[in-house]
This record gives C-alpha cells, structure tokens and sequence, in this order.
C-alpha cells in the first residue's frame, strides 16, 4: 500500500500539479493574494517555464533515441550529452536568452 501511494507521489505530473498547488497556496493565498493577483502571475511566469521544459523532455526523448539504438555505451552520461545537444538546438530555435541554457538542462 505504501509502495503505491509513494509511486503515485513520486510521478512526475503529479509531483509537478502538487508543487504547483503548494507554491500557490505558500506563496499567494497565504500572503491574501487574490485569484486574479494569481492568474496575473501564472500568466506571467510559466511560458519560461514551458521552455525549459521542453528542452528537458527533448532531452530525455534524445537520450531515450541514443539508448535504443545501442549507444549507451559511448558514454556514461549520455543524458546529460542529449539534454546539452537537444539544449543547443532547440533553445534557439524559442527565441530564449542564452542564460536561460544552464536552467533549462538543469547544469
């Protein structure tokens, strides 16, 4: 039992929609932020944020491509080579700054 509602916790999405809702809470509503004030700042700061997510997720999709086709053994950190690519290539390619770069692969 415990096994699974750790397993449920720990996925991503729902790690992702629980932080989300504990950030809200923590820092809106507790400090008498208003819905609208929320959505003002939602509105505001999660475009970067959908940035740097995908370039993770392309990364990890690179890494997955590197792994199936057998050259997991070209180097031990292949994720980290295919988040550093897929960051090179696709960073530009959104119109982001460069410093946003070490954000968005977590470097």
């Amino acid at each position: 039992m415990a096994f699974e509602w750790v397993s449920f916790i720990g996925d991503s999405l729902i790690a992702l929609a629980l932080s989300i809702c504990f950030a809200y809470w923590s820092l809106g509503l507790r400090r008498r932020l208003g819905m609208g004030d929320l959505l003002n700042l939602t509105n505001r700061c999660f475009p970067p944020l959908l940035g740097i997510l995908l370039v993770v997720g392309a990364g990890g999709t690179f890494n997955d491509m590197l792994v199936g086709d057998g050259w997991e053994g070209a180097g031990r950190r292949t994720g980290a080579v295919a988040e550093i690519s897929t960051a090179g290539i696709v960073l530009p390619l959104l119109g982001l700054r460069p410093e946003c770069g070490p954000l968005a692969i977590g470097r």
